[in-house]
Formats: structure tokens, C-alpha cells, sequence
């Protein structure tokens, strides 16, 4: 077995790992955090291997003294940001990318609360220049924010026991928010929270009234080619009619075939739903026409699911 050399502390016990860390770390610790909630329909937890006097320790010691690495102030500020019971939505914005790689110097996650209460975790990685970055809160009435801000003079900085306090959060403000239109200034090499207190608000759709409901499981059952789902309404079914749950007909054939089901579910009460799709090979699940679970492509049983589908009120959906 062979692996990369650490280089450990000077002095230290080599078998300790003992290794300082700087707001690099931090900003690298932001960075992976966000690709965690913006994966969390398949990432659940995630956990510290290291805490005191180790390899990516949150914390140094020597004797009655202690100093925090920046990787633990970085994990207490955007600790609101993420969770299992939070619900993850998309965050989107243009930026530009680091000289010499191909590689976004902005990156971005936002996820709700159990009370509500919206999070918006950036970080600027880029240790030169500063970001302005432009965001819509749509359906988010905002009433109130409030941000903390990770970041040094330097991207080597770090905590010691003479200056523990070198690298630590402190209060950001840097920002305005125009109606539902969110700006922000980035400080270069910075990770910046932003706690959103208000209310998310869509349009309820009218109820859809059935006159004469089919029963079951309304099917079409295509034969096609290709490596992803066709358009489905471009295309003439071999066979329709209803079954009682997702399962196919008898008489199809092994591969190269299109399923389309449709029916009318009913949602008893306004709430964030989470959706799953589960197929050996390419799926999607549409409501009213709109994708919430692409599990499209050739792939080996795989599922996909959506954590923040918001269904206002009491609503039937297609």
C-alpha cells in the first residue's frame, strides 16, 4: 500500500498528525460543505474525523492552552446551512472563473429551516479578487438578514496560542436587498452566511375538479431507441390502458421501450414534499408538466429524489 508523506508539525510527535491549518482549509471546508447540501438528496451526514491535536483538528492544545483552526470557526458559521431535516433549494448566479483553471470562484448553497428561517452559504475561494454577486429570493418574502463573515488578510492565516484570534468570525453587512433582488460583495478568500428571517410565499392553484376520474394508473407504452427518454408526446404509443401501481404491462419488450403514467394526486395539507424516483435506467418525475426528479440516462438502479417541492395549500397535481 502507498500513500502521500504528511508533513506534521515540527516537534511534534509524527504519530499525532498534529498539523496547523489556515483560512485556506476554511475556505476549502465552505466549499465542500456547499456540495454537500447541494447534494443532500443523497448526502445524509456528513462528520469530523479529526477534533483535538490531529490532522485536520478543530482544535490545538498545549497544555492549559488551546486555539481553534479556522476549519472550526468555518463549520460554526454556516452550521445553520445545512442538515437533514432542512430543505435544500437551488441557488444559481453567474460568476467568473480562476485564472488558469476551469474552476468557478464563486460557489453557493441555500437551504430553509425547521422555523422557517433561510440560509445562504458563498464563498469567494478566488484569494485575489473580490465577487459581486446578484441573486433572486423568488417566492421569499424576506423581512429581515443578518450575516457573519470568515476571512483574514492572508490565505495562509491562522490561529496560534499567542494570537488565537486571528481568523475569526466576525459581522458581515456587505450586502442589499432590493425587492426580491439579493446583492452581495465578496471580500476575496472569504466565506459569508447570511441568515434570511421570512416568509416563503407561491401562488395556490386552484384545485383541479375531475368529472369523470379513470381508474388506476393512466398508461402509454412506447417502443424506441436511445440512451435517454424520448419526447414522449412526439411519438405514437403501441399499446395504452391502466394499471393498479408503476409496474409494466405483460407482453413488452426486454429493453428499448418508453413508459409514461399519469395520474391526479391530492395533497391534503401546504407543506415541503420530498419525491423519489427509482429506475434501471432513465426516469423522470413530472408535476404539471414540470421535471421535479430527473433520473434520466443509462445507469444501474439508481434513485434520485427532490427535497424542497413546495405544494401551497390543499392541491391536486398531475
Amino acid at each position: 500500500m502507498m500513500g502521500d508523506v504528511v508533513q506534521v508539525e515540527p516537534g511534534t510527535n509524527p504519530g499525532f498528525l498534529y498539523q496547523q491549518n489556515t483560512l485556506r482549509d476554511a475556505v476549502a471546508a465552505g466549499t465542500n460543505l456547499n456540495i454537500f447540501n447541494n447534494h443532500s438528496d443523497r448526502v445524509r451526514m456528513a462528520n469530523i474525523a479529526q477534533v483535538v491535536n490531529v490532522l485536520q483538528a478543530m482544535i490545538l492544545t498545549e497544555g492549559k492552552e488551546d486555539a481553534s483552526h479556522p476549519d472550526l470557526p468555518c463549520l460554526l458559521a454556516v452550521q445553520g446551512t445545512s442538515g437533514c431535516d432542512d430543505d435544500s433549494g437551488p441557488c444559481h448566479f453567474a460568476c467568473v472563473c480562476l485564472r488558469r483553471e476551469e474552476l468557478p470562484s464563486v460557489n453557493c448553497s441555500a437551504s430553509i429551516d425547521g422555523t422557517g428561517e433561510m440560509h445562504i452559504s458563498l464563498c469567494n475561494i478566488d484569494p485575489d479578487a473580490p465577487a459581486d454577486i446578484s441573486m433572486r429570493l423568488d417566492h421569499f418574502q424576506s423581512k429581515d438578514i443578518t450575516g457573519q463573515i470568515l476571512t483574514a488578510e492572508r490565505m495562509n492565516a491562522h490561529n496560534t496560542f499567542e494570537d488565537p484570534d486571528v481568523v475569526r468570525p466576525a459581522r458581515f453587512s456587505d450586502f442589499k436587498l432590493s425587492g426580491g433582488n439579493l446583492s452581495v460583495a465578496l471580500p476575496p478568500m472569504s466565506v459569508v452566511v447570511l441568515a434570511v428571517k421570512g416568509e416563503l410565499r407561491l401562488e395556490a392553484r386552484p384545485p383541479i375538479t375531475l368529472k369523470s376520474p379513470l381508474p388506476g394508473l393512466q398508461y402509454k407504452y412506447y417502443e424506441t431507441d436511445g440512451v435517454s427518454m424520448p419526447a414522449f408526446a412526439a411519438l405514437t404509443p403501441a399499446v395504452s390502458g391502466a394499471v393498479d401501481a408503476v409496474v409494466y404491462p405483460k407482453g413488452i419488450r426486454d429493453s428499448n421501450f418508453g413508459f409514461f403514467t399519469m395520474d391526479t394526486l391530492r395533497f391534503p395539507e401546504k407543506g415541503i414534499y420530498t419525491f423519489y424516483a427509482n429506475s434501471d435506467d432513465g426516469s423522470a418525475l413530472l408535476i404539471d408538466g414540470r421535471i421535479v426528479v430527473n433520473n434520466d440516462g443509462r445507469h444501474a438502479p439508481i434513485e434520485r429524489s427532490v427535497l424542497s417541492c413546495w405544494i401551497p395549500a390543499t392541491t391536486n397535481c398531475r
